[in-house]
């Protein structure tokens, strides 16, 4: 195999064509000039040296053109092998798989955000039958008593339970999920 390149291998038939036209050329000339040493054999062989550089020409011009194809056909099989050598570093299912951990992990949040409320009203329903233990009397305007352990009453209509003077609050399911997941961007 050539280790030339194809316009090594073009150049090199170019220079034989030139080559060629020149000694037929310098022929012609010492004809014309009445050089009477050169023959028509002189004439006919140069002929046939530049037709023959001619036919070399082609058939290298053809063989530099075949060198390039199989160079650019290398080059694709080579991007085409490592196009696939990055996709395979990290494949699509492994973010299906990531996705699916995603969702479990939502549905869980879900479900425990579900229970905590579940769990708070049924509290405050343990604590409120029969005035188990008594409510905390609560006026809109006025500061909340920061009654030590866990407490309850109706505030406005509706039921509050808090510990320790915090309030328990009824947990937004929805809210908390996107809440995790803008935490988990941001970390």
């Amino acid at each position: 195999m050539s280790t030339q390149t194809p316009e090594q291998i073009i150049a090199a038939a170019d220079t034989a064509v030139r080559e060629a036209d020149n000694a037929l050329s310098q022929l012609e000339d010492r004809v014309i000039a009445d050089d009477s040493s050169v023959t028509p054999g002189d004439i006919e062989h140069a002929r046939s040296h530049r037709y023959w550089a001619g036919l070399q020409h082609k058939r290298e011009t053809a063989r530099a053109e075949r060198l390039r194809a199989e160079e650019a056909e290398r080059r694709r099989l080579a991007a085409l092998a490592e196009a696939e050598r990055l996709l395979a570093e990290h494949p699509l299912a492994a973010i299906d798989a990531r996705m699916q951990d995603v969702r479990d992990a939502v549905a869980a949040l879900r479900a425990e955000v579900d229970a905590y409320n579940q769990c708070a009203a049924a509290a405050f329903r343990v604590m409120s039958t029969d005035n188990a233990v008594p409510a905390v009397t609560v006026r809109p305007g006025s500061p909340r008593q920061r009654t030590p352990g866990l407490a309850w009453a109706y505030y406005q209509g509706a039921p509050m339970l808090w510990r320790d003077g915090d309030v328990i609050q009824r947990l937004d399911r929805e809210h908390i999920v996107k809440r995790s997941t803008d935490l988990s961007a941001e970390g």
